[in-house]
């Protein structure tokens, strides 16, 4: 398969032509195109997925996320950190692992577990490891580009799947591009002068440059007691990723965009500080400590309980 960039020819061929053909407005008609059909779920009605006329996996509700996801969440990124942490010792709370993170899922989780991707160029260079770690009764929490990328590979490895969509609230599926204030959008985010949120990321996320950002706007949704995070890093982006070595490592554009993606972490923190959810790092060198989540040294290989 020729590849210009991390997505195959064919797909940087429809990309182009798509943005040529519809301009701006509905140049995400990419995710979608041109075997993908959504019927987003609605309320408390589940939605479906088609591939090429056949469907392929149903799409959960929020209740249904809710009803998964326990009252203690730790999101789970793919920082060099991760490498010396010990998950094991977080088997009591539910773990949403983002990307490559999902390497390391529990074999015997208390909770159910959750996979979050959103960039599909995941898919591209990983689907082996998705496929290889990924226990069917795993959550997976979705967008639409990943969706079809992964129905371009193996439409039957979704099915009898718990998924969920991540739908982009200014991009979303089907319908023109929005901005922060289109109606559909503007009574369902929080805002201060630097970051947006979705406070209802069943009917779309806000984008902020990493996935741990949209992971965490579901999660707060779901109003739990306490998230921490680990494997989040943002301060040696420019490492390899725990499971990549020198010289094999996916480009990342977190440090470009570090500025961005803190403002939205600081957003969070005071709609969590204000609702009195407890927030903690368990990554020594975690740039989130600069922004006041405390940082807690549980799963330091170092650290032992008394």
């Amino acid at each position: 398969m020729i590849r210009l960039s991390e997505r195959p020819l064919s797909r940087q061929l429809i990309r182009g032509w798509l943005r040529l053909y519809h301009g701006p407005k509905l140049g995400h008609a990419q995710d979608w195109t041109p075997h993908l059909r959504l019927f987003p779920s609605e309320g408390n009605l589940r939605g479906a997925v088609y591939y090429k006329e056949a469907k392929i996996t149903q799409l959960l509700t929020f209740e249904d996320f809710r009803a998964m996801i326990g009252p203690a969440c730790v999101i789970v990124g793919s920082g060099p950190s991760l490498r010396f942490q010990a998950l094991s010792r977080l088997s009591d709370r539910s773990m949403i692992y983002l990307n490559g993170a999902l390497s390391r899922i529990s074999r015997h989780p208390e909770y159910p577990t959750i996979v979050a991707i959103e960039d599909e160029r995941f898919i591209w260079r990983h689907f082996g490891m998705l496929r290889d770690h990924v226990p069917e009764r795993t959550g997976l929490l979705l967008s639409v580009s990943v969706l079809r990328a992964i129905a371009e590979h193996d439409p039957a490895w979704l099915r009898n799947r718990s998924v969920f969509l991540i739908d982009n609230l200014l991009k979303p599926y089907g319908v023109p591009r929005r901005t922060m204030d289109s109606p559909q959008v503007r009574d369902i985010i929080t805002r201060n002068d630097q970051a947006t949120l979705s406070t209802h990321p069943e009917q779309g996320v806000v984008p902020a440059g990493s996935i741990a950002i949209t992971a965490l706007q579901w999660i707060m949704a779901r109003e739990p007691d306490v998230i921490g995070f680990a494997g989040i890093d943002l301060s040696n982006a420019d490492q390899p990723r725990f499971y990549e070595t020198p010289g094999q490592t996916a480009k990342s554009n977190i440090l470009s965009s570090q500025s961005r993606i803190l403002a939205h972490f600081s957003l969070a923190v005071d709609i969590s500080r204000a609702r009195r959810v407890r927030l903690e790092t368990y990554s020594r060198n975690s740039a989130l400590r600069g922004i006041g989540i405390a940082y807690s040294s549980q799963l330091d290989e170092t650290h032992h309980h008394g």
